[in-house]
């Protein structure tokens, strides 16, 4: 890799890190104060047209916008193309929101929600413009500009939400606080960008990018159904308070693994797909990207699954109750998947689609009986179910990684045997000792016996102490020339 790409690479990391880790940070920060005024049922109703916009907004932000960004050349045309096909989807789809907005109200259980499902429902055509100005900065690595465009909204939003929830608007404080973040998100993409959309319609174009949108909306589809349908479910045979407690569960232990290592994933996917007919350094990044989130996923879970118990109850008021057992649980769950995330970006980056589909397609066949059967016995039983369907998903990644990418994962992650040992170490640690017959069960004792885990758990990375220090030196280098 020559020192060229590498200081570009580094130079677009830290703007990505820079602007993940502040507009996730931000965000559950935002609900931790909310959470003192709102109750989980607010929460649960603002929640019903997110998992409905979330699924409107794949059909672009999977699809045609996706395209740009891997199709080499043409960028002009083919975000041409994109912004038409995506505005003209994303009116059809709001129609067919603003018409059917009580059905789906009535799904949730929850039919006074049809006016917010009406209202926030706009922004499915906000989102499907936004896509495709980001689209093009990530192509171009400009993540400085993509920061930008996520840090001021993600601070506009609170300045919003806070004061409305405080003036007693309930879940519309929550609705409109995210209506003006997309807004404003809008606004700032269109003047950083010197891409403007044309009245013309490149149809070789179009058919040239249909045949990758298509299964990557197809694929987009199948992620919609792992990301949200968990959330339909729980809304559907539970209540809106324990949907309430099961996103903003999910949004705290999502945020947290979001704040450290989603900044790899837009450079990662980006720098894999310049690389992608290089194999030896197509491997070489995608290994060093795997060891880095082994090794601060297995950290975050087991941290989160061992110690949130003591860290909750000083965060949350009593409504909450319940909610640490959905972090505890969610967060191991989330470390495990974690483990395979390089893998769909690298299939993406070697025009593989089709692989992450079908691994998706298959998992479906399980995931659903399997939710709708554990939700009617409660959503501890759900949470735990969760957790075991992630753990046999991944011998799926491991099968095609080794068939289509010949990459082993299994090798890397016997590399890295003591990371996990290291986990399961600081989890045994914390617990027995938290657990134990001591009499001691002051904050001050269960924090000591947490930084006594954390300490074990940094033992047993000595062994990829030079690996790690080489990484540190690197980007250290790499920043002070940037």
């Amino acid at each position: 890799m020559s020192k060229e790409v590498k200081g570009k690479i580094i130079r677009a990391s830290k703007w990505s890190t820079l602007s993940e880790v502040l507009s996730k940070a931000i965000t559950p920060f935002t609900y931790l104060l909310l959470t003192r005024i709102l109750a989980p049922d607010d929460f649960g109703i603002a929640t019903i047209p997110i998992v409905i916009i979330a699924f409107c907004q794949i059909l672009w932000d999977q699809g045609f916008s996706k395209a740009v960004v891997q199709r080499q050349g043409l960028d002009d045309n083919v975000a041409n193309v994109a912004f038409w096909c995506n505005l003209g989807l994303s009116i059809l789809l709001y129609f067919f929101l603003f018409l059917f907005s009580k059905n789906l109200a009535a799904l949730f259980n929850s039919p006074d929600a049809f006016q917010v499902i009406r209202i926030q429902g706009l922004l499915v055509i906000v989102t499907s413009i936004n896509a495709v100005y980001s689209s093009l900065l990530l192509k171009h690595l400009d993540f400085r500009a993509l920061f930008i465009s996520r840090i001021i909204p993600a601070v506009i939003t609170p300045l919003v939400s806070i004061p409305l929830a405080l003036l007693e608007f309930g879940y519309w404080a929550l609705v409109f606080g995210t209506m003006v973040g997309i807004v404003v998100q809008f606004l700032i993409l269109v003047m950083n960008s010197s891409w403007k959309p044309i009245f013309k319609f490149d149809t070789k174009v179009f058919r040239g990018a249909l045949h990758f949108s298509t299964w990557s909306t197809v694929e987009g589809i199948l992620s919609w159904f792992y990301l949200w349908f968990d959330s339909v479910i729980v809304g559907y045979y539970l209540s809106a308070s324990d949907l309430g407690l099961y996103r903003t569960g999910s949004l705290i232990v999502n945020s947290l693994f979001a704040v450290v290592l989603s900044p790899i994933f837009p450079v990662l996917f980006a720098t894999l797909t310049q690389y992608q007919f290089d194999s030896e350094m197509f491997y070489k990044i995608y290994r060093n990207a795997t060891n880095v989130i082994v090794i601060i996923a297995l950290f975050i879970g087991g941290l989160l699954f061992s110690s949130v118990d003591t860290i909750i109850p000083l965060l949350l008021n009593q409504q909450w109750r319940g909610i640490e057992l959905v972090i505890m649980i969610l967060g191991l769950s989330q470390s495990f998947s974690w483990l395979i995330a390089s893998n769909t970006e690298a299939f993406r980056a070697k025009g593989k689609v089709k692989v992450v589909v079908l691994i998706m397609l298959v998992g479906t066949f399980y995931y659903l009986p399997t939710y709708v059967i554990t939700s009617q016995a409660g959503l501890e039983k759900f949470l735990w179910a969760r957790l075991i369907l992630v753990v046999i998903t991944i011998p799926l990644y491991l099968f095609y990684s080794k068939k289509i990418l010949t990459i082993s994962i299994l090798k890397i992650f016997r590399d890295l045997k003591y990371v996990f040992l290291g986990m399961a170490s600081m989890c045994a640690f914390i617990i027995f000792f938290k657990k134990s017959e001591m009499g001691l069960d002051t904050l001050v004792y269960n924090l000591s016996i947490i930084s006594g885990g954390i300490i074990l758990y940094i033992l047993f990375l000595l062994p990829y102490k030079k690996y790690i220090f080489d990484l540190i030196q690197s980007t250290y280098k790499n920043k002070s020339n940037g």
